[in-house]
């Protein structure tokens, strides 16, 4: 295990949430890709990994993580990595091997498990609207909400890292924090009709 690998690990493993640090600019991001992968892995292929750079949002756990990720026995790591996050997604492809338990979505749960229920709904939204710049009137009128309540709701989850506020109403769901949405709001749909079904009974009784 490399030793940027070795770091993820251990920052998954205590707890520590990967949007917990403000992200890197392109610059910066790519230092910590050859501190954790190599100068010479960051410079063969200085295109891909200003791609992956991007694609990790510049957190640095996810670019620690993807720096562990690169096969370093392909003749392009890097471009590959870029090609399976966009071909099979980009928190699957993301993982510090021999430990399914340090993935960057469980980095990411910290941060979302304590959440308020309000909170969480619309952070599952967020995933499924189709901006990624969003105007907090928009975002309430898909989530038929009050517009003071998401403005409140809104705030919060900018305070827990999981959006970014642009200024004013304005507020952005990141590549990684989005996709991780997405796939939250794919698991709700499908514990739905259970849920609906238990309750049933419940009435019922």
């Amino acid at each position: 295990m490399s030793a940027g690998a070795a770091l993820a690990h251990l920052l998954v493993g205590l707890g520590v949430p990967a949007d917990a640090v403000p992200s890197l600019d392109r610059g910066h991001a790519l230092r910590v890709l050859a501190q954790s992968a190599g100068e010479r892995a960051v410079a063969d292929e200085l295109t891909a990994a200003g791609v992956l750079a991007d694609l990790c949002d510049g957190l640095p756990l996810a670019l620690r993580i993807a720096a562990g990720a690169l096969d370093q026995g392909a003749r392009t790591p890097t471009a590959d990595l870029v090609a399976e996050m966009c071909a099979d997604g980009l928190l699957a492809a993301l993982g510090v091997h021999g430990d399914p338990r340090a993935r960057l979505d469980i980095s990411f749960g910290y941060s979302y498990d304590v959440l308020g229920d309000v909170e969480r709904r619309l952070f599952r939204l967020l995933g499924t609207l189709p901006a990624r710049d969003l105007a907090a009137p928009v975002v309430a009128a898909a989530a038929e909400m009050t517009i003071g309540a998401v403005r409140v709701a809104l705030r919060r989850l900018a305070d827990g890292h999981l959006v970014v506020r642009l200024g004013g109403d304005r507020y952005e769901v990141r590549g990684l924090l989005r996709e991780y949405a997405r796939v939250l709001a794919v698991e709700e749909q499908q514990h739905l009709p259970a849920r609906r079904v238990r309750q049933a009974g419940t009435d019922a009784a």
